[in-house]
Order: structure tokens, then sequence, then C-alpha cells
């Protein structure tokens, strides 16, 4: 069993690599599951929400895509992708955070306040093109250069959302419904997802990938059960309608 998991056998052990792998398995199909809800409801929502509920489709299809690349890593000699991708997850959230506040508070600020718009969506832009840059910078050489600019992003993003994400719960009106249900459970979510992608810092240390792993193991598993909550809570509100 050692040899089948390649490279992480080195630092960890064979009940250790079990559990990772695992949770990546719990990933693909969690994430897949709140992904295909996600579909299924924005093609039963209004015109005002159809945005929101393709964010969090995106977020369930990157979910998928970090669990099978998770996977990949753990059976060959791949490293690093996978923290680029838990970054693409976290990023998505934090956009649905704020994608969210100006949807449910129907908030004019962006239009009454052009030049702060500008500025905040260029930050948008620039926090999703480290993503792609760091995937190539990945395959290309995989230093601790393209790890430290992905954990500095992790951190950007989870601040991002979980700032909107406070603007939003300020609001009277958005307490109570599906989606402040969903946005609740969705700020861990980004929060473990972010940590994730920040934790491989800690390889530069003694017993640095050991830990790393073990961080990793255990945000990706609390990522799975906040996102199974979601699909489940998405699943009942599906049917019931």
């Amino acid at each position: 069993m050692t040899e089948m998991f390649g490279t992480v056998s080195t630092t960890l052990s064979d009940g250790g690599a079990l559990t990772i792998l695992i949770g990546y398995v719990l990933l693909v199909i969690v994430s897949a599951r709140m992904g295909i809800l996600s579909w299924r409801a924005s093609r039963r929502a209004g015109r005002p929400q159809i945005g929101l509920w393709r964010y969090f489709l995106f977020v369930g299809l990157a979910g998928s895509i970090t669990g099978f690349v998770g996977l990949l890593e753990l059976l060959t000699a791949m490293s690093g992708m996978t923290a680029v991708l838990l970054l693409g997850v976290a990023v998505l959230l934090a956009l649905t955070m704020r994608e969210a506040y100006y949807t449910t508070t129907l908030s004019n600020t962006e239009t009454e306040r052009f030049g702060q718009f500008q500025f905040r969506q260029a930050g948008e832009i620039l926090l999703v093109v480290v993503v792609p840059i760091a995937a190539i910078g990945v395959f290309v050489t995989n230093s601790p250069v393209i790890t430290g600019a992905v954990a500095i992003a992790a951190l950007i993003a989870i601040g991002y959302g979980v700032y909107f994400q406070q603007k939003r719960i300020r609001e009277p009106a958005t307490r109570g419904t599906l989606i402040d249900t969903l946005l609740r459970q969705s700020l861990p979510v980004l929060v473990f997802t972010g940590a994730a992608a920040v934790v491989p810092l800690f390889e530069q240390m003694e017993d640095g990938a050991a830990i790393s792993y073990a961080a990793t193991t255990a945000f990706v598993l609390l990522s799975v059960g906040f996102l199974l909550s979601i699909s489940l809570k998405l699943s009942q509100h599906l049917t019931t309608r």
C-alpha cells in the first residue's frame, strides 16, 4: 500500500495517506452533487438570483476538479497543483459572497461610487488571474515563490469573502432565507479551503511536509462536511418546491 501512494508515503503513514485519499474522493462526489443541485436551482430561480446560483455551480465544479487533482497528486509524483485549485475554490466562494451581498441587498453602492467599483473590479480580476498563473508556474517550476503567492492570494480571498458576508448579514432583510443559510454554511468552506492553500508554506520547516498534509487533510474533510450540509439543504429545498 505504501508504494501506491508514491511520494506521499515518505511523509505520511498508510493511515494518513488513506485518510486524505478518502477526503479527496468525498470532495469530488459532494462537490459534484452540490454543483448539480445548484444548476437545478438556477433553472427555477428568478433572473436576479441566476448569477448567484451559477457561482455555487462553479464552486461545485471547482471542488470536484480539486478533489480529482488531489487524488492524482497522491498517486503520482505531481505536487503543488492541489493548493492552487483550493485557492480557486476560495476565490470563487469569495466572489459568491460578494455577489450575494449585491443581489440580496439590492445595493446601489456600485453605481453610486463608480470609481470604487472599478478599483474593486480590478482587484477581483487580479485575484482570479493569480490562479491560472500559479497553475502554469507549478508546471514550469514549483518554487517557493509560487507557494507564497498562492498563500497570499488565499488570505486575501478569505478576507474579501468574510468582509462581504459580514456586510450582508447586517441587513435584516437577508436573514432567515435559503440563500442566507447556504452562505453561512459556505463561509467555513471559504476559510478552510483558503487555509488549505496556505499550509504548503510550512513544508519548508522541519517535519513541515507531514504537518502540511495533516492540516490539508483536516481542512479538506471539514470542507466536505459543510459542502454536504449545503447539498442536503439544497436537495430539501428543491424537493419541497
